[in-house]
């Protein structure tokens, strides 16, 4: 049963941005949805009362803020990621998908074993709950185009850009 479910929210070039922390780890990651939405959809999913603790998140807004500046950054925390375990496959290859570099979906489905599975590898994508840390936004489509992305298109273009992927 989950004992400690906690938030924060800050300011970034791509809106606002909600983290979240249960004691096993970073579940989830909102971006430019309001806060009381962003709470109210822990509080389903959890089926516990976040509650807001900035000062436990004060190192990885700072990391996080120095990703929005350009720099490459190394989060070290552990993940509490609520999915399917395709899903959980899926988000553990995008975390091996260097900083300023992209696969495409097809390119993800083939080294997780389904070399048919670009669609399902784009589903998983949509449904990450830790975005921006687990870098969803690095996958694009085999024609050269950028698929799609939770947040928007718009702020997939962005996260290319600050790392230097697209002009």
């Amino acid at each position: 049963m989950l004992v400690r479910l906690i938030y924060t929210s800050f300011d970034s070039p791509i809106g606002r941005i909600h983290l979240a922390l249960t004691e096993k780890g970073l579940c989830e990651v909102g971006i430019s949805e309001s806060e009381k939405r962003f709470v109210k959809s822990l509080q389903k999913t959890y089926k516990i009362k976040p509650v807001k603790d900035d000062a436990a998140f004060k190192e990885l807004v700072k990391l996080l803020k120095r990703y929005f500046n350009g720099e490459r950054i190394k989060i070290g925390i552990p993940f509490d990621f609520q999915g399917t375990d395709f899903e959980k496959k899926v988000w553990k290859a995008l975390l091996k998908i260097p900083y300023g570099k992209t696969k495409t979906y097809g390119e993800i489905a083939r080294e997780i074993g389904l070399p048919n599975g670009a669609r399902a590898v784009g589903n998983a994508c949509g449904k990450n709950p830790i975005p921006i840390i687990i870098p969803c936004h690095r996958v694009v489509a085999s024609n050269g185009g950028l698929g799609g992305y939770t947040g928007g298109i718009g702020i997939k273009k962005k996260l290319l850009k600050i790392e230097k992927v697209l002009k």
